[in-house]
């Protein structure tokens, strides 16, 4: 009679090897490593071509990648990792996929892997260096002004973007992720300390902030909210609308809530 941990056991052997069946379809494997020129082409693309760090770490990671091939193995691996123990809906969905045959191998799809393997870099440099977060922000924000994003004039941005976005979410996201960063970033900044009116205004005259963040910093009268978390909000109703039109009204629901 299987005990739970043999059944466990199975379930985890099983999802290995829809992983590796994906793998083979997708033309993945261990030994891949990177290539050079396309990530030159992605770092041009996502603006990064000329982006500049003091955090030594990924001062080494943008000189390296630029110069050698990188082993992308040890990210597949975690990737793995993570769905057979975290992921069992897109393990059923590839399961699916893979009986369908819908998948194949493609230039895109290598790319989507250098793309990735870029952005976990940057994801844990943000989360381990307040130094590289503002820096990387810094640099957005200057290329976001190349393109007619401006975060100190929000609603000059959004009449700008807003023909071109085809629709009220598209551009009310583009500038209501910043605020949310903003926030992050200043919650950093307060060591866990609550943001106050006190608080933002230290920020402020420390220069940390400007003035259009601090207004939108400040807390809701008696409520004890931020400003900027009706930002974010608006990315999750734009996610929600999304989610309806397309069928999964309970994962409207559940953005709703």
């Amino acid at each position: 009679m299987f005990q739970s941990t043999d059944i466990m056991k199975l379930n985890t052997e099983k999802s290995e090897q829809v992983i590796e069946d994906v793998m083979s379809e997708l033309n993945l494997s261990y030994e891949m490593q990177t290539d050079v020129a396309l990530i030159g082409e992605i770092l041009n693309e996502i603006k990064l071509d000329d982006f500049q760090t003091s955090y030594l770490p990924m001062k080494l990671f943008f000189d390296e990648i630029r110069t050698k091939p990188q082993e992308l193995g040890p990210m597949i691996s975690h990737v793995k990792w993570g769905l057979v123990n975290n992921g069992p809906a897109i393990i059923e969905f590839l399961s699916v996929a893979l009986n369908k045959k819908w998948l194949s191998g493609s230039h895109y799809i290598n790319k989507s892997v250098h793309i990735a393997y870029i952005l976990e870099a940057i994801t844990a440099a943000m989360c381990n260096s307040t130094v590289f977060y503002d820096e990387y922000v810094e640099h957005v924000h200057l290329k976001e002004k190349e393109i007619g994003i401006d975060r100190e004039h929000k609603f000059k941005t959004f009449l700008k973007t807003f023909p071109g976005s085809l629709n009220f979410f598209g551009s009310a996201k583009a500038i209501s992720l910043d605020m949310a960063l903003v926030y992050f970033r200043v919650s950093r900044d307060l060591a866990g300390n609550q943001v106050t009116e006190q608080s933002i205004n230290e920020l402020y005259n420390q220069g940390k902030i400007n003035f259009l963040e601090y207004k939108l910093l400040l807390p809701l009268c008696g409520k004890g909210q931020c400003v900027c978390h009706d930002w974010l909000r608006i990315n999750i109703y734009e996610a929600a609308a999304t989610e309806y039109k397309s069928g999964f009204s309970m994962n409207a629901m559940a953005a709703h809530v």
